[in-house]
C-alpha cells in the first residue's frame, strides 16, 4: 500500500499545477514546476520506486507516447536481462508496476495503454543522476 503522505507531498510540492504535471510528456523536457516538485519529493519517491520501475519509465520515455504493456515488456525485459541477468523476469508484475507508477503520478493510463507524465520525466531525469539507488537501470 502506498503511503498517502507521499501523494500529499507531491500534490503540495506541485503548487497547484498537478493537472499540468500529469499531462503526457511526449519528447519535450518537463516544465520547471515538474522539476521543482520532484526535487522536493524525490527522497520519498526513491524509497518506493524500484530499479525495475525506473526501467519502465525509461521505456515509456523512449517511446515518447502511449504504449501497451506488451510494447513496454519488449523494451524492459531485454534491458533487465542485460543489466541484471539474475534478477526476476518482468512479465508477471509489469501491470502492477505500471499501475503503481500511475498512483504516484509518474505514468498516466489511457485506454489500455500507458504514457509517462511530465512528473515522470522529471523523476526519471533525477534518477539518472542517482548513483545510490538506480545505477543498474542506466547501464548501456
Amino acid at each position: 500500500m502506498i503511503d498517502p503522505t507521499i501523494v500529499v507531498a507531491i500534490v503540495k510540492a506541485s503548487g497547484g499545477v498537478i493537472d499540468k504535471l500529469l499531462d503526457i510528456a511526449g519528447k519535450s523536457d518537463p516544465p520547471l514546476k515538474a522539476k521543482q516538485t520532484i526535487d522536493k519529493t524525490y527522497d520519498r519517491l526513491s524509497n518506493l520506486v524500484t530499479t525495475n520501475c525506473v526501467r519502465v519509465l525509461i521505456a515509456l520515455r523512449r517511446a515518447g507516447g502511449k504504449q501497451s504493456p506488451g510494447m513496454v515488456l519488449s523494451v524492459v525485459e531485454p534491458m533487465r536481462q542485460r543489466q541484471e541477468p539474475t534478477s526476476k523476469m518482468f512479465e508477471n508484475d509489469l501491470e502492477y508496476r505500471l499501475r503503481f507508477l500511475c498512483l504516484l503520478g509518474l505514468v498516466k493510463p489511457t485506454l489500455g495503454e500507458y504514457a509517462i507524465t511530465q512528473l515522470g520525466v522529471a523523476s526519471l531525469n533525477k534518477a539518472a543522476g542517482d548513483t545510490i539507488n538506480y545505477t543498474p537501470a542506466f547501464f548501456v
